[in-house]
């Protein structure tokens, strides 16, 4: 008993590894340079176009951070897979027993440094425009709208990191840019239907129904649906994968 124990994974013992991994490699400044430096972009371009309304202002804030994020994502997910096969071709992941929860604590671990970076953005974005008096936004609306932002893409979190694993990183980013050049579509056209339920539309829509306080809540029930039936056939796929290459 004590050695079947031992051989169980926990998914905390996972996170901790993830961070590990993580530890000589620019991932950090890559979460943390990142959103500081988008933070200062946002407030210079709040205080030069003062004049502007506060909705268009904040509208032009989500979006172009919902813009953004598919791309960041790729790299982010990329880099994680990348790191996997650079040490061990994958081996960890793929001589356990316990590989649906290895998985899903590098989730866990992608999608809770993902939402740091996102409220460190809108938090010193709050803290400057706060300081320097240039709009008198509330810290409540640059969090709410954070998390919102980030809901709408946890699925691109589970999808990307599929890809980078099954294709290697250069097809993730394929899809990151292409994913954000459809994210700028979504933000100019209204959808309707089944298609307002496209996967890389979803962070765009429920940004504007945030700003426009038209949120549904039967949108999101069924967002985080499809978020968990992606989530559950990655998982049924990572416990079958056989590694990319024939010497994994």
């Amino acid at each position: 008993q004590h050695g079947f124990l031992n051989r169980r994974v926990s998914m905390k013992n996972v996170i901790n590894s993830e961070f590990i991994k993580v530890k000589h490699t620019s991932y950090w400044q890559l979460h943390i340079i990142l959103p500081v430096v988008g933070a200062l972009l946002y407030i210079a371009y709040f205080a030069i176009y003062s004049t502007v309304p506060a909705l268009n202002k904040e509208n032009f804030l989500l979006e172009l951070t919902a813009t953004v994020f598919p791309l960041v994502i790729s790299i982010v997910t990329g880099l994680n897979s990348s790191l996997e096969e650079k040490a061990s071709h994958f081996q960890c992941i793929l001589s356990s027993k316990e590989r649906i929860s290895i998985w899903n604590g590098k989730l866990i671990f992608l999608i809770l440094t993902g939402l740091f970076s996102i409220q460190l953005l809108m938090i010193t974005f709050w803290l400057g425009v706060k300081m320097l008096a240039i709009s008198d936004i509330s810290l409540f609306f640059c969090v709410s709208a954070g998390f919102i932002l980030f809901a709408g893409n946890i699925v691109i979190y589970i999808w990307h990191l599929f890809l980078s694993y099954r294709f290697g990183i250069g097809f993730s980013l394929f899809f990151g840019v292409f994913e954000s050049l459809q994210v700028i579509l979504y933000s100019n056209i209204t959808l309707a239907g089944v298609f307002r339920f496209i996967p890389f539309s979803w962070g765009i829509e429920l940004c504007h129904s945030f700003i426009n306080s038209d949120i549904n809540i039967l949108n999101i029930a069924i967002v985080g649906l499809l978020t968990g039936i992606t989530l559950f056939l990655t998982c049924i796929w990572i416990n079958c994968w056989e590694g990319r290459k024939k010497h994994e």
